[in-house]
């Protein structure tokens, strides 16, 4: 015969109305126990089942949705949790979530607890302002356009940059943007790579004029042009084209450079017009000034003109001597080249009157 641990001499003189409670996760019990009825009650509690982390890190200023838990009894399943605490999250700290539960007998559950720690977590993000990848010209200032900072509790954070750029020597250099926010998160490094060059071309500057009027026949001097670089300074300049100075015409000379890169500057041209803008110079034969005894014949001595191109020219005389007539004439010469260039005019004066002694006149 089965005999409960209790044993039933604890239940003599019970009388008939009496119950025996037991847990109803017992065993060894029947319906009845020493001829008394059996009643089975939940004294059990539930369980509670953390769901996530018994230790969470949460990052300030940013909503916190708890995973909450659930909880499990042996005759009721399911039942309810209660959430008691609450996480600040605009404040770095340590908070406490407890959580409770109880089956419909009342049996309360072990309150089970999450910690979440509250703090920065988030490193700040660097922007940069302007290109990551900057090609400057060597021999000029370079300033760089920088980069920004922005943290999600702190705001606008400091930039710190490294590295430098020697814009004196052509080279690829990199330089680099950091910043940590009050927490200590630093960010990520970003870069940005400049490349020094150069990139820029000499200037050509003519030396006199850009178009030039040249007498045909004598010899041209050209005037020449100049470079400067902005990285090797002067720079020499090659001329390409030719004039003909015996050969009327208009001429291009055009004027080179490069520098030391290899960057070629801009072409610069001069124009040489060579044509005959030299008048004949006309030469009196004889004297500017004669004096001409009236009433016999004039012989003009006239006058030559040379030109530099077509050598002597041909003279025309304007004006005319009346030997009957005592007075002053003037003779005019006028002389022109084949390019229609004028020579200055040239005059002799005739002055006619009576020089004669009284036995010199012819008696009639």
């Amino acid at each position: 015969m089965h005999r409960h641990p209790f044993g039933v001499g604890i239940f003599a003189g019970v009388t008939s109305e009496a119950k025996v409670y037991v847990n109803n996760t017992a065993t060894g019990f029947q319906t009845t126990f020493a001829g008394l009825p059996v009643v089975r009650i939940d004294m059990t509690p539930p369980v509670i089942t953390l769901l996530g982390e018994a230790s969470v890190s949460h990052q300030v200023g940013t909503p916190y949705t708890d995973a909450g838990a659930t909880a499990s009894d042996s005759v009721d399943g399911s039942v309810s949790v209660t959430t008691s605490g609450e996480v600040n999250v605009n404040t770095s700290g340590t908070y406490t979530l407890t959580y409770n539960a109880s089956d419909a007998a009342g049996n309360a559950a072990t309150p089970v607890t999450r910690t979440v720690v509250v703090s920065d977590r988030a490193a700040p993000v660097i922007t940069l302002l302007g290109e990551a990848s900057v090609s400057h010209q060597a021999g000029t200032p370079y300033t760089d356009a920088g980069a920004t900072a922005s943290d999600s509790v702190d705001g606008s954070v400091s930039v710190t940059t490294s590295g430098e750029v020697n814009v004196n020597t052509s080279g690829t250099y990199t330089l680099t943007y950091n910043a940590s926010d009050a927490a200590g998160n630093a960010a990520t490094p970003v870069t940005r790579t400049v490349v020094v060059s150069d990139r820029a071309a000499p200037v050509i500057t003519l030396l006199g004029e850009a178009s030039v009027s040249h007498q045909v026949g004598t010899p041209y001097t050209d005037a020449g042009a100049t470079a400067t670089d902005s990285v090797d300074g002067s720079v020499s300049v090659t001329t390409s084209g030719e004039v003909d100075e015996d050969t009327s015409g208009t001429y291009t000379l055009t004027y080179n450079a490069s520098d030391a890169a290899g960057n070629a500057a801009t072409p610069v041209t001069r124009t040489v017009v060579v044509s005959d803008r030299v008048a004949p110079v006309i030469t009196l034969s004889g004297e500017a000034s004669v004096s001409h005894q009236v009433g016999t014949p004039y012989t003009d001595a006239g006058a030559t003109a040379t030109d530099s191109v077509d050598g002597n020219v041909s003279v025309t005389t304007s004006g005319e001597v009346d030997v009957n007539t005592s007075g002053t004439y003037t003779l005019t010469y006028n002389a022109s080249d084949a390019a229609g260039n004028a020579a200055t005019p040239v005059t002799r004066t005739v002055v006619v009157s009576d020089r004669a002694a009284p036995g010199d006149h012819a008696v009639g």
